[in-house]
């Protein structure tokens, strides 16, 4: 089936199959010969009418395009072939953190403790780029987050490099297409509590997300193991973690306090940027010696998953010839025929015996000694190596130069002087160039002279005076503003007690607004106020009527055969009626309650 044509590319091998795309091992060809490898992002076909999944893919394409950093997956290109849309990536060969950890526990076994530290502190340099990224353009903030930071998005190579991946559903401000409010993106496992809950989010989550990913390097596998969608929800809402120095010990002294802050419910009390993160454990790596070069990385990969193209290489083979992998460093110079000073050069080896007088033997040689034919078929036997000379024992003497080695030696003495001397003319020539550039801009805008003394004193104490006078002004606007709202406050409640008692004294009806509430037991009764029949029935709230100030209002509540009346009075304080009555079938109740009559004065 492989290699396909795709566009301009040749798709190789198909290297992971998801719900969105497919990521195939692609090459791009071009002239003289040239070939690169990359890994092609393709959508699938049934998605591209797929609004939100193309702009997903988009997004991505222009989100990492112009990021330039060794810990991050690096974008070539986006395009459409037909009807499909691709994204041309940088192509790493290694594995992903998930499938590093899963090897590990068949094993049974964790990762080494300086491989996980390196892994996360190398992630954690490159969030710190992504979230401090800028428009190359505008030069505004992008404040982008990836939002799916886990084990599968992160690549360990066989060269010992570390690369996020995947910015498929990161957030961004400017000019992207943006997730609706509410809608959950991510991995359940790995989300913050602000995540799982839809809130708005920030860096912080790649935060938390980085430190769930190391407190699980640390524990040698996934936390809640098991659990449902459901269940991590809930965990990630509440983000009830056991304190990792309780699950595994002899942990660096702060590491697990440092696991733990970075997994912090409250987003306050997380680490505020993934480069404070990263300091932290740069400083427990420091003092407990677990510091890691980019090599050690690459032999425990390799331990692990064998590296199908390492073939091995002549530095190698070179590297094993030596016997050693440390290689004490002589202080002695050798000569130029490779022997060190005061050592006494070995007599030639005899001619060489091949045993076979009728062959014939070329006239060419080298080194001194004759130079047998390659076609040749015999045997021989190896020359024994000179005896070792105890190079102490020598008295050393100063070693002589040739007429031909000074003179090279003096020609390259005088080509490093004239590359200092060229040099220091040109860092002289950018200082007067800066000092003449320093002295038109003092000429084009000269110095303001500043006044001293009194009159510095005076100029001080105006602008003083001044914004206290502003200050004090702004300051009585305010309190006649509140003093006027009190006291049309006051005078307008004042203005309805009197009317409304001077209207109680005079037999003229003057009606006002009430508010009625009326609860009855039992319930659904029929209402009657002034003997007219109400269309509501019990319970009812905030009834709007009118009733008179000067004469009580007349309320029935029957219900079958059990009614209750009562005489309702304007109140004066609250135009406000709340009433809970029970109905009985007596019918000697009193005709009246004048609880609630206001009392004259």
């Amino acid at each position: 089936m492989f290699p396909v044509k795709y566009g301009k590319y040749e798709l190789l091998e198909r290297i992971a199959r998801g719900g969105m795309a497919e990521i195939y091992k692609a090459r791009i060809t071009g002239e003289a010969g040239f070939q690169k490898l990359i890994a092609l992002k393709k959508l699938h076909a049934h998605l591209s009418e797929n609004h939100d999944m193309v702009n997903m893919l988009k997004d991505e394409a222009n989100i990492v395009s112009n990021m330039m950093h060794p810990n991050i997956c690096q974008v070539y290109d986006l395009g459409k072939v037909k009807d499909t849309y691709y994204i041309a990536m940088e192509y790493i060969h290694g594995k992903d953190l998930s499938t590093i950890v899963r090897k590990e526990r068949k094993r049974r076994r964790k990762i080494p403790l300086d491989i996980g530290l390196s892994i996360i502190r190398q992630v954690l340099t490159g969030l710190d780029y992504a979230h401090r990224m800028v428009d190359p353009t505008t030069g505004n903030q992008l404040n982008i987050v990836h939002r799916d930071i886990s084990p599968q998005n992160i690549i360990v190579s066989y060269s010992g490099g570390i690369k996020v991946i995947d910015f498929g559903i990161a957030k961004a401000t400017q000019g992207l297409h943006h997730t609706q409010d509410g809608v959950i993106k991510g991995k359940f496992r790995y989300m913050a509590p602000e995540q799982a809950m839809g809130k708005n989010l920030d860096h912080r989550v790649d935060i938390f997300a980085t430190g769930v990913v190391l407190y699980e390097m640390l524990m040698g596998e996934s936390h809640s193991r098991g659990a449902s969608d459901a269940q991590l929800i809930i965990k990630a809402q509440t983000a009830n973690f056991e304190p990792i120095d309780k699950m595994i010990k002899g942990l660096p002294n702060g590491l697990g306090l440092a696991v733990m802050k970075s997994m912090s419910k409250n987003i306050d009390n997380r680490f505020p940027s993934a480069r404070t993160f990263r300091n932290a454990l740069d400083r427990i790596v420091k003092r407990e010696g677990l510091e890691v070069a980019p090599d050690v990385v690459s032999s425990y990969l390799s331990s692990l998953f064998p590296n199908p193209f390492s073939k091995g290489s002549r530095v190698d083979e070179i590297e094993q010839l030596s016997g050693s992998d440390f290689i004490e460093i002589n202080s002695e110079i050798p000569d130029a025929t490779g022997y060190f000073k005061g050592q006494k050069h070995p007599d030639p080896p005899p001619p060489m015996d091949l045993g076979n007088s009728n062959s014939s033997m070329p006239q060419k040689s080298f080194g001194g000694f004759p130079q047998p034919d390659p076609n040749f078929q015999n045997s021989i036997e190896d020359i024994p190596p000179p005896d070792p000379v105890d190079i102490s024992k020598i008295e050393a003497k100063p070693l002589g130069l040739t007429k031909a080695t000074s003179e090279n030696g003096r020609e390259r003495r005088r080509r490093e002087r004239l590359k200092k001397k060229k040099l220091k003319e040109k860092q002289a020539r950018k200082q007067e160039e800066q000092r003449i550039i320093k002295r038109e801009d003092e000429a084009r805008f000269p110095k303001v002279k500043r006044n001293w003394g009194i009159k510095l004193f005076l100029d001080r104490m105006g602008k003083a005076l001044v914004n206290t006078a502003i200050n004090f002004s702004l300051l009585l606007i305010v309190i006649a503003s509140a003093g006027g709202i009190y006291k049309f406050t006051v005078s307008s409640d004042k203005k309805e007690k009197s009317l409304a008692k001077t209207a109680i004294k005079s037999k003229e009806c003057k009606r006002g607004k009430i508010e009625l509430t009326i609860k009855s037991k039992p319930s659904e009764a029929d209402i009657y106020l002034e003997g007219t029949l109400l269309e509501y029935k019990t319970p009812v709230h905030n009834l709007q009527f009118k009733m008179c100030y000067n004469k009580p209002l007349n309320l029935r509540l029957q219900k079958d055969d059990l009614f209750v009346e009562k005489k309702l009075y304007y109140p004066v304080n609250k135009n406000r009626i709340i009433l809970d009555l029970e109905l009985q079938q007596d019918k000697s109740l009193p005709d009246s309650d004048k609880t609630n009559k206001p009392k004259k004065n």
